[in-house]
């Protein structure tokens, strides 16, 4: 059974013994903390932190579905997301296809208020996550990745940012 708990209810689950064990996904602060509590109370703990959830796209895909849930998987709530998909795998004969269908339906996304039913991508949660995402994208485009589409917060009050796409990005880039 998923029990879902605010912060507040943490310590009280993780010690009430009707509890087997614990799972959690999400930043390697909440980690520590969940970790050293269900150490405390022998638990059983899986921690899933900051992860790069792969999204494996094979040769046979119905490519236009593939795509669909590709979009859905990395930009749901502007992509802010702790499971989202971040890489994408794509077998060497489809990539081609794939990465212009992915490109060409990430650019039909429209930035704003995410109140409105035909905007996908709303702001970031704060300024800050905005201001180190674009230092990211700014440092994985100076280690050699291409950029295939975005990469530059929009301009106004808010904190929106383009979706961005990137090709070649390597295990030793910052993306």
């Amino acid at each position: 059974e998923v029990v879902n708990v605010t912060p507040d209810g943490v310590t009280r689950a993780i010690n009430d013994p009707r509890i087997a064990a614990i799972t959690l996904t999400g930043s390697v602060r909440a980690g520590m903390a969940i970790g050293a509590q269900a150490g405390a109370a022998l638990k059983k703990c899986v921690l899933e932190l900051g992860g790069s959830d792969p999204f494996i796209v094979l040769a046979d895909a119905d490519l236009d579905a593939a795509v669909k849930a590709a979009v859905i998987g990395r930009y749901q709530n502007t992509g802010q997301v702790c499971a989202a998909a971040k890489r994408f795998i794509v077998e060497d004969s489809i990539v081609e296809a794939f990465t212009q269908k992915f490109v060409e339906a990430t650019r039909a996304l429209k930035i704003g208020n995410p109140l409105q039913d035909d905007t996908y991508i709303g702001p970031m949660a704060r300024f800050d996550l905005r201001d180190e995402l674009d230092g990211q994208v700014q440092a994985t485009l100076a280690q050699g990745a291409t950029l295939l589409l975005g990469g530059k917060k929009v301009e106004g009050r808010a904190n929106f940012y383009e979706p961005t796409v990137f090709a070649g990005v390597t295990p030793q880039m910052t993306a």
